[in-house]
């Protein structure tokens, strides 16, 4: 069985004073069809943003695990099927971009991640999420999907959310605790299978965008006509009857708030405006 963490043999060798800048502590080897990593690292500690995108990676590599300054890792596009214990060792990292994967399970120990402020398993096929992820207390950015039947109430302990998308998964309901998200602007849970709403939304008095399209839903969320700092929300009208979705949209109106009847709010010239890339991790 090869090792992904030796060079591979007679391949064309990439040479890591090319994919390391000094400058910046950046190393890149984006789009290379790598299946195992492709050199030693002289000087693991300089190492503060790794992009291994678009490759073949099926664990993250021992290499990667040992950059103990590392705060940015882009992994898009691999064939990962898991986050592992060991991710806890990076205690630095503040980014981390695994969508695209094939991850089912997440280790408890991202939890010990407690500098991380944008995390994103998506596009994938993640099943669960450990209680641990309310240990990040700083994190701003969360993407999670998109099998997930449930998600667990502790991420209601992530004060500083600002985006949470949850779209394309198989939820049925949200947490209530979810309310308490005081500093949530973004919340997507469009495409799931939710049948309402909870009125526990209501509590998020910073929320400017609510995506909830593509959701069986059989009450309409008139609590929004009461959030302070909505803008904005997209739903759908399928299961309801046409003259409670009617009076809905004149309330909406009357509100100033933008209404979408099953079609997203991205594309939105007045979404796009709003919504800035305040990534912090920049």
């Amino acid at each position: 069985m090869e090792n992904e963490n030796e060079p591979p043999v007679n391949e064309s060798p990439l040479s890591y004073t090319h994919c390391f800048d000094s400058e910046t502590g950046h190393l890149n080897i984006p789009c290379r069809d790598l299946h195992r990593w492709p050199f030693a690292l002289p000087a693991p500690a300089r190492i503060t943003l790794i992009d291994a995108t678009v490759n073949r990676f099926r664990r993250i590599p021992d290499a990667i695990l040992a950059c103990s300054d590392l705060r940015r890792l882009f992994f898009m596009g691999n064939q990962l099927v898991n986050i592992p214990d060991a991710i806890g060792m990076l205690h630095r990292l503040e980014l981390l971009d695994l969508s695209f994967n094939s991850i089912r399970y997440i280790s408890s120990r991202i939890g010990e991640l407690i500098q991380l402020r944008s995390l994103t398993v998506g596009g994938g096929c993640l099943e669960a999420v450990p209680v641990s992820i309310g240990n990040l207390e700083n994190l701003r950015h969360l993407t999670l999907g998109n099998e997930l039947a449930e998600v667990p109430a502790s991420l209601a302990q992530c004060r500083q959310l600002a985006a949470l998308n949850l779209s394309f998964n198989r939820l049925r309901t949200l947490p209530a605790a979810i309310g308490e998200l005081r500093q949530l602007r973004d919340l997507r849970v469009e495409n799931n299978r939710l049948s309402k709403l909870p009125l526990a939304l209501e509590n998020l008095g910073a929320l400017r965008w609510l995506h909830a399209h593509g959701n069986p839903l059989l009450k309409l969320p008139w609590f929004v006509l009461e959030m302070p700092s909505l803008r904005g929300l997209s739903c759908c009208d399928f299961l309801v009857s046409t003259a409670e979705a009617r009076r809905f949209t004149t309330a909406c109106t009357q509100r100033g708030l933008l209404l979408h009847w099953n079609r997203r709010l991205i594309g939105s010239r007045h979404y796009e405006a709003d919504i800035t890339d305040d990534d912090p991790c920049q």
